[in-house]
């Protein structure tokens, strides 16, 4: 799975019935989150991506520090931490949920495109569909990569295929858009 917009949808989770900060290797596993972090300021490529990863695999340990790169002033750091956000979560732990789900809620609303279609993605991932609209929108974006990221984490989550094809020509691209956007319209109506 990489960033620009997830196209794989991973569940990660820490299962325990303690409180997260009770974990007895909480302040060396927090020194590793910052390296990893500081590291990826500086990274492309597949560098970047093996350590976007490993803040994933450290679940919800790395929310706090994942969540200092959401403000940062780089489009591209908040973007790779929209994507991280989106890719973890416990449910054991409602204020770390809480505050992943601030953050991407943020993020939706990002002045940059790429931040707000990682942002909305990882809100449908944790099942917040009424950020459909952000990837229906993206969808219509004219860089391919992502309209195609756009349409696989759409499908994906809500099992749903309207026939986008990224090499189809434009306007057969745009129907299927359409028939997103009917579906989404006609789903939301009946979720009342």
């Amino acid at each position: 799975m990489r960033p620009l917009l997830a196209t794989l949808v991973v569940t990660v989770g820490a299962c325990t019935t303690h409180p997260i900060y009770d974990h007895p290797q909480n302040p060396q596993i927090q020194g590793e989150i910052r390296q990893v972090v500081k590291e990826v300021r500086n990274l492309s490529g597949e560098p970047l991506y093996e350590r976007l990863r490993q803040l994933v695999a450290y679940d919800v340990f790395s929310v706090d520090e994942v969540t200092k790169l959401c403000r940062d002033p780089n489009p591209r750091l908040r973007s790779n931490a929209m994507w991280v956000l989106g890719q973890i979560g416990d449910p054991n732990y409602e204020d770390i949920e809480r505050r992943i789900l601030t953050a991407l809620r943020r993020g939706s609303r990002d002045a940059d495109r790429i931040v707000r279609y990682e942002a909305a993605s990882g809100l449908l991932l944790h099942n917040h569909w009424d950020a459909i609209p952000i990837l229906l929108e993206g969808l219509a974006d004219p860089e391919p990569g992502i309209s195609h990221n756009c349409n696989v984490v759409l499908t994906q989550v809500t099992s749903r295929n309207f026939g986008f094809d990224i090499d189809a020509p434009p306007e057969e691209r745009m129907a299927a858009v359409q028939r997103w956007r009917d579906w989404y319209k006609d789903w939301h109506i009946s979720q009342g």
